[in-house]
């Protein structure tokens, strides 16, 4: 599961409990014989009467090829009209530049990371809100025996898998790190060109506490995700993992000084096969998961889905 539809699960709950009310649509660029009208889904000209009516934000934003010739028209009339918008990441950022729009021109932007604000200076910083999906005495049990590494970051080229892979090759079976993310077909194939060894647990989209699950006797979550231009801050695997009590291996590439994630405080870092392989053969260290699970305290879901109201409507 991609990271705006967690973000837009976190949110809308996260809405509820402060109170606010919000109604949610999807967007369909255009119908035809084969893509009908459904509950909760609305066009370009119901989106802009809503835009000029109410407060209204893209939380999320994509397109499928066949939609591809409409996509600037349509962003355009969107933001014309007034449109709010989160940016997720540097990748959105080239998406929206790839179809030709200029960001300068929308009224009001969210981003959910510190690093975003180097490209968008003028938008608000919201922290993405997290609700809780693990009680925090069973994150913190030390009943929990800890022995196994894994990963719930997706199979795709962002997630570095191949670093994962090499380890992996070092490591006893016992101690290898074992991937439960969803898969990327492309991905998949080119990685099994090289690591024919690649398998993946089935990634259960239908269980909202998969992730936490998964990561519940885990010592270690490993996520080896760069975003070039962007990092510092938390992902939803990122927190998921921090809810169940793991302690999150990142690339070292992802972390930047200042910011919210830090090596050796909340986090543990590597940058290659080598080093990631003798970082999951340490211990469980309670006191780093113990420090990271201070962060969801600032990514609460509804103190942080109030600060993202406000940020919408101000």
């Amino acid at each position: 599961i991609g990271g705006g539809r967690s973000y837009t699960e976190h949110l809308m709950a996260g809405l509820r409990t402060a109170g606010i009310t919000c109604e949610l649509f999807r967007l369909m660029i255009r119908y035809g014989k084969k893509r009908k009208r459904a509950p909760g889904v609305i066009d370009v000209s119901d989106a802009i009467d809503l835009i000029k009516r109410i407060p209204t934000i893209l939380v999320t934003s994509g397109w499928d090829r066949s939609e591809a010739p409409f996509i600037h028209e349509v962003y355009a009339r969107l933001f014309a009209a007034g449109a709010r918008l989160v940016v997720h990441d540097t990748n959105e950022l080239r998406g929206y530049a790839n179809i030709g729009i200029s960001l300068s021109k929308v009224s009001r932007i969210i981003v959910i990371r510190r690093a975003m604000l180097e490209y968008l200076p003028k938008a608000a910083f919201v922290r993405h809100p997290y609700e809780r999906r693990c009680a925090e005495a069973t994150a913190r049990s030390s009943r929990v025996e800890r022995l196994i590494n894994v990963s719930t970051a997706r199979i795709y080229f962002s997630k570095n898998v191949d670093i994962i892979l090499e380890a992996n090759r070092l490591l006893p079976k016992p101690e290898q790190i074992s991937l439960h993310g969803a898969e990327n077909r492309v991905c998949a194939f080119v990685l099994r060109k090289r690591f024919p060894e690649l398998t993946t647990k089935k990634f259960d989209e239908a269980n909202p506490n998969y992730a936490v699950d998964v990561n519940s006797r885990a010592k270690h979550n490993v996520d080896m995700t760069v975003f070039y231009g962007d990092g510092g801050g938390t992902q939803y695997s990122f927190m998921e993992a921090i809810d169940a009590g793991a302690v999150v291996v990142l690339h070292r590439a992802w972390l930047r000084s200042g910011d919210e994630m830090v090596d050796g405080k909340n986090c543990l870092a590597a940058a290659s096969g080598y080093e990631l392989a003798d970082t999951v053969k340490l211990a469980y260290n309670p006191s780093v998961a113990s420090r990271a699970l201070k962060l969801l305290k600032k990514h609460e879901a509804g103190v942080g889905a109030k600060e993202f109201y406000d940020a919408v409507v101000r």
